[in-house]
């Protein structure tokens, strides 16, 4: 439980990996210093993001919530509500770029349309995560590199999404969109590689018409390179 009553620099930031992704853990692993600050806490809220969106069965219902978490970010960080790990870290390590975690949110509610959902609402989708991921650049401290962090979340987003989908039409439409994307992440640099293995792990996935993103041989062979070189 956290404690309320310490200041909220000097409260643990920890968002709760157990309850984390596979991917998302396994990524974390390779994250270190400030890169970590900034990753940890955005792939707590997008995996958050994501199990609203999978379980909610009321629509409405699930755009209730992704719009609580809406109005948090988009409120000063001292009137947000203290004691959750995963908004109290974003306090601490997204100052200035909480923008990009409103724009992921509105990515997540794009697939709360009614099916077939249509190309605008993935390439919306894939903005969010791609808008997050450049902010994760940046708050980095590799600014230069935001462009390619940008179209590794683009990657990662479609390949992280189409496993999902049982409509044959949306993953028609998705592939579509995915034909039109560049097969592969740009460059990153050694701080940014967590972004690169989400990147190309999203690629895998798109090139091979079938998932899982994480969890065979083939993709902890490919994290493990990624993680390694890079590329």
């Amino acid at each position: 439980m956290v404690n309320k009553n310490l200041p909220l620099e000097e409260r643990p930031v920890s968002t709760e990996s157990g309850d984390l992704s596979l991917a998302s853990r396994i990524v974390l692993a390779w994250s270190r210093g400030q890169t970590r600050d900034v990753l940890d806490p955005l792939l707590a809220l997008d995996d958050r993001l994501a199990r609203i969106v999978a379980t909610i069965r009321e629509p409405m219902l699930a755009q209730l919530r992704l719009a609580w978490w809406r109005d948090r970010l988009g409120e000063a960080r001292e009137l947000r509500p203290k004691g959750d790990p995963v908004l109290d870290a974003i306090g601490i390590h997204w100052q200035g770029e909480e923008a990009a975690l409103v724009a992921l949110v509105d990515g997540w509610e794009e697939l709360l349309g009614e099916a077939p959902l249509s190309e605008g609402a993935f390439e919306r989708f894939a903005d969010g995560k791609a808008e997050s991921f450049a902010a994760c650049a940046r708050l980095a401290g590799a600014a230069g590199h935001a462009d390619a962090a940008r179209q590794a979340g683009r990657l990662y987003a479609l390949g992280d999404c189409f496993p999902r989908l049982s409509n044959p039409v949306e993953r028609a439409r998705l592939q579509e969109i995915a034909a039109a994307s560049p097969v592969r992440p740009g460059r990153l640099p050694r701080g940014l590689r967590p972004l690169a293995i989400l990147g190309g792990l999203g690629a895998r996935v798109l090139r091979r018409g079938e998932g899982p993103l994480f969890g065979d041989r083939g993709s902890a062979l490919l994290a493990t390179r990624l993680g390694i070189l890079g590329r």
